[in-house]
């Protein structure tokens, strides 16, 4: 143990309170945070979105916000902003393109992010330049709970503790995954500050959202593309601080691809949470049998297809609940 960088590093991590971009300095916080689904996980992007404020309007009374991404994609993906161009590229009808933009986070600012005039990345900054030769699994000592005194309010043993599967060891068995994934570290600028889905309590803003959603998909799939990881983590409701305007916003676009791709995904994309059920299933649950039989024998539903597993899933649960 080095205890001066350990120093450096519990302090850098505290009054670590500005995003450094290159058109300018972001201020947020950690109270500024909008989410952080995705951050949890070892095998993920660590994704993180805060409100931030520019630093050019300090003084001003009313000042401008912004939301920051701050994520590292696998380094053999484009970046988000990269992607949503891709898409709008794709889309041939002007008025679809309108409609695609209004309902997407738009970028502002978008780039990777340097550290003392490197550019961030596993292999060199966490890594410092190795790659891992190993994997050394850790196995829980079971002397701690087996000595343990227990009181009359404990409720869960420890046999029944260790029936829980713990979250990263059941993501790591659904993707599939067992090799390291090199990453860049990337950060994004959207010009809304926008409420998550999941932090609505408004019926009305809830179905707005979701019709706004169902809309920009509709132009997103007819362009050849699959979002595939649509939740209420990454659509977003925003009020235009002006006309007080209100319009549901798709965002994480990372996963996107176009329909028909070749390419086999790595992970199963996606969050599970909110996943088809017939997908998760792997059978077709919302037909009779006979049409089944006709159409879909010997052909079960591909968690490795351009969909992802996700698409549509969460609003045909929505559907379904009417």
């Amino acid at each position: 143990m080095q205890p001066k960088i350990f120093i450096k590093l519990i302090l850098s991590l505290a009054f670590a309170k500005r995003f450094n971009i290159s058109s300018g300095i972001y201020k947020t916080s950690t109270s500024d945070l909008i989410s952080d689904i995705k951050a949890d996980g070892v095998y993920n992007t660590g994704t993180r979105i805060y409100k931030a404020f520019s630093d050019e309007d300090t003084n001003s009374e009313k000042p401008r916000t912004f939301i920051i991404k701050d994520y590292w994609p696998d380094e053999n993906h484009n970046s988000e902003d990269v992607i949503r161009q891709l898409i709008l590229d794709d889309i041939g009808d002007i008025i679809e393109k309108t409609t695609f933009k209004k309902f997407t986070l738009t970028p502002f600012v978008s780039e990777r992010v340097v550290i003392d005039d490197r550019e961030e990345h596993t292999r060199r900054t966490p890594l410092r330049g190795k790659a891992p030769s190993h994997i050394s699994p850790l196995e829980l000592s079971k002397e701690d709970f087996e000595n343990k005194v227990r009181t009359e309010s404990s409720r869960v043993s420890y046999k029944d503790a260790c029936d829980i599967h713990r979250e990263i060891t059941t993501r790591m068995m659904e993707n599939r995954l067992y090799s390291y994934v090199d990453r860049w570290h990337h950060r994004i600028v959207y010009e809304e500050a926008a409420i998550s889905f999941y932090k609505l309590n408004s019926i009305k803003d809830m179905i707005l959202v979701l019709k706004h959603s169902v809309e920009c998909l509709r132009v997103i799939h007819k362009a050849g593309w699959i979002h595939r990881d649509i939740s209420p983590g990454n659509i977003y409701l925003y009020t235009n601080p002006i006309t007080k305007e209100k319009r549901g916003l798709i965002g994480d676009l990372e996963y996107a691809k176009r329909a028909g791709d070749d390419a086999r995904s790595r992970v199963r994309t996606a969050s599970s949470d909110f996943m088809a059920v017939e997908v998760s299933v792997q059978r077709y649950l919302f037909m009779d049998g006979e049409n089944i039989a006709k159409q879909y024998i010997d052909a079960p539903t591909d968690s490795s297809s351009p969909y992802g597993g996700s698409q549509f899933g969460f609003f045909s649960i929505q559907k379904k609940l009417r």
